[in-house]
C-alpha cells in the first residue's frame, strides 16, 4: 500500500530564513522557549493564493527534524504527528485560484541545467484537479427521487464549503495576529542584555501580556479549525450520500437491460450489502467507544446527579449497540437469501428484480428517513421482494390443487384423496365388506323342526288376527 501524503498550506509570514535550496518556517503553535522550526526543500513547495501561501506535503511515516530558537536540533517527529498537531488541510479553493498559473509554469520549457520540479506539485495539482469547476461533471440521474436527494446533498455541501471558507479566512487573521504577537515576544527576548534592565523589565512585562494573547489567539484558531473539521466530516457524509444516489441510479438502469441482468443484480445487491455492513460497523464501533468513555466517567465521578445522568446515557448507548449488533446479524444472514437467486428460474429472477426496483423507488419516495440509509434501504427492498415472490409462488401452487385442498379439509383421512368428498377410508370399508360376507357364509341352514315351528307360529298369528277383526266388525254393527 503506498505511503499517504498530507497536503498542507503554510502562511508566508511563518518564514524566518532561507537559502538557495531550503526555507526555514516556524511550526504553527510553537512560541517562546518552545518555538520550533522546520526546513523545507524548495523543490517540494509551491506558492499559491497569489503568493501569500506555501503549498507542500508531509509524508505520513516520514521523519522530520525540528530545530529550536538557537538552530539546534530539538526533536524528531513523524509527518502524521506534525500534521495532526500543527498544520491544516489544503484549502481546495487556494488550489483553484492558481491552477492555470501552475499548469502554465509546468508546461514551460526548462533549461537542461535546471532540475525538474519534484513530482509532489504535479501530484497535488492532479489530485485537486477533480475539484476544478471546468472538469466537474454533473451525473445524469433519471430517477426523480434520487435526483432530488442528490441535489439536496450538493446544496448542503456548497453551504458547508462556504462556511469553511469564512472560517479559514477568520483563522488566517487569527494566525496573522498570533504571528505578529509572537514576533514581538521574540524581539523582547532578544533585547535581554542589550538594553538597560529597567527598560527590559517594562518591555518584558508587556511581553508577558502578549504571551497570554498568543495563547488566546491560538485557542480561537483551534476552535475555528475544529469547526472546519466538523464541517468536513459533514461534507464527507453528504458526498457519500450523493455518490450512493449515482450508484443506485446506475443499478436501476442496468436492471432495464436483459443482458446479464441476473449477474448485475446479484453483484449490485452484494455491493450494497457490503456498504451497509461497513456503515453499520462504523456506527457500532462509534457507539462502543462512547459507551466505554461513559463507563469510565461513571466509575470516576462521585456525584449522584452525575451518576444518574451517565447511567441514562449508558442505558441508551447499550440499547443502541444491541440494535446495531442485531442489524449486523441480519445483514450477514441475507447472504444466503441472495445466493438463492442463483438457483432460481429466469421467470422467478425477473419477477424478483422487477419487484425490487419498484420497492427501492417506493421506499425512498415514501420515507424521507431512508435517504439517510440508502444502501440499507436497497438491501431491505430486495430482501422483501424475494420474500414476496416466494410467498406468491406458494399461493399459486395451492390454487392449482384447490380440489385436493377442499377434499383434504373434510376427508376422513389423506389416503382417500380421489375426488370424492368424505368417502371414508377405502381400506376400512373393504375390510367391513369382507367381514359381512364371511358372516353370511358362516350361517348354517334351518332344520325341518325349525321350519314347522315357524309355520305353526305364523298360522296361529294369522288366526288370532282374524278373530280380532270379527269382534271389531260386530261392535260397529251394534
Amino acid at each position: 500500500m503506498p505511503e499517504k501524503n498530507f497536503s498542507i498550506t503554510i502562511d508566508k509570514s511563518l518564514i524566518h530564513d532561507e537559502n538557495n535550496d531550503e526555507i526555514k518556517t516556524r511550526v504553527p503553535g510553537t512560541i517562546g522557549e518552545n518555538v520550533r522550526f522546520l526546513w523545507l526543500k524548495r523543490d517540494e513547495i509551491k506558492e499559491v493564493n497569489d503568493g501569500k501561501t506555501i503549498l507542500t506535503s508531509l509524508k505520513e511515516n516520514g521523519k522530520y527534524l525540528l530545530y529550536d530558537k538557537d538552530g539546534n536540533p530539538a526533536e524528531n517527529v513523524t509527518g502524521q504527528s506534525l500534521y495532526s498537531q500543527h498544520y491544516d488541510q489544503v484549502n481546495k479553493r487556494y488550489i483553484k485560484l492558481d491552477k492555470k498559473q501552475a499548469q502554465s509554469q509546468s508546461n514551460e520549457k526548462t533549461d537542461d541545467n535546471e532540475p525538474e520540479r519534484n513530482s509532489f506539485v504535479q501530484d497535488v495539482l492532479k489530485s485537486e484537479n477533480d475539484y476544478s469547476d471546468d472538469n466537474a461533471v454533473t451525473p445524469n440521474i433519471n430517477v426523480t427521487i434520487l435526483a432530488n436527494i442528490h441535489d439536496k446533498c450538493e446544496l448542503k455541501i456548497a453551504k458547508l464549503q462556504d462556511k469553511n471558507e469564512k472560517l479559514n479566512l477568520k483563522k488566517q487573521k487569527l494566525n496573522d495576529k498570533e504571528n505578529r504577537t509572537a514576533e514581538f515576544v521574540d524581539l523582547v527576548q532578544a533585547l535581554e542584555g542589550a538594553i538597560p534592565k529597567p527598560i527590559f523589565l517594562a518591555f518584558n512585562l508587556l511581553a508577558e501580556e502578549k504571551r497570554q494573547k498568543v495563547c488566546d489567539l491560538h485557542n480561537k484558531a483551534c476552535k475555528c479549525q475544529n469547526k472546519i473539521y466538523s464541517n468536513l466530516n459533514k461534507i464527507e457524509k453528504y458526498e457519500h450520500r450523493a455518490s450512493l444516489c449515482v450508484k443506485i441510479n446506475t443499478f436501476l438502469d442496468k436492471m432495464k437491460s436483459p443482458e446479464g441482468r441476473r449477474e448485475n443484480f446479484i453483484n449490485g445487491i452484494e455491493e450494497f450489502r457490503s456498504i451497509s455492513i461497513k456503515n453499520t460497523t462504523d456506527k457500532f464501533n462509534n457507539v462502543q467507544n462512547k459507551l466505554e468513555d461513559s463507563l469510565v466517567s461513571y466509575n470516576k465521578t462521585h456525584y449522584a446527579t452525575e451518576k444518574i445522568k451517565l447511567q441514562k446515557q449508558i442505558n441508551k448507548l447499550t440499547n443502541k449497540k444491541e440494535k446495531l449488533r442485531n442489524k449486523l446479524i441480519l445483514l450477514d444472514a441475507l447472504k444466503d437469501k441472495f445466493d438463492d437467486i442463483k438457483n432460481m428460474s429466469d421467470d422467478k429472477v425477473n419477477s424478483v428484480i422487477d419487484r425490487s426496483c419498484e420497492n427501492i423507488v417506493a421506499d425512498l419516495s415514501n420515507n424521507p428517513q431512508n435517504a439517510k440509509n440508502q444502501a440499507e434501504t436497497v438491501v431491505n427492498a430486495c430482501s422483501r421482494a424475494i420474500d414476496e415472490s416466494k410467498k406468491e409462488l406458494s399461493q399459486n401452487q395451492d390454487k392449482d390443487n384447490y380440489l385436493k385442498n377442499a377434499e383434504m379439509s373434510v376427508e376422513d383421512d389423506y389416503n382417500s384423496i380421489d375426488g370424492i368428498i368424505n368417502n371414508g377410508n377405502k381400506e376400512q370399508e373393504y375390510e367391513k365388506l369382507k367381514q359381512s360376507e364371511r358372516k353370511e357364509v358362516n350361517k348354517s341352514p334351518l332344520s325341518r323342526k325349525q321350519i314347522k315351528n315357524n309355520a305353526d307360529k305364523i298360522a296361529h298369528n294369522e288366526q288370532q288376527r282374524n278373530t280380532d277383526d270379527k269382534v271389531k266388525n260386530k261392535g260397529q254393527e251394534l
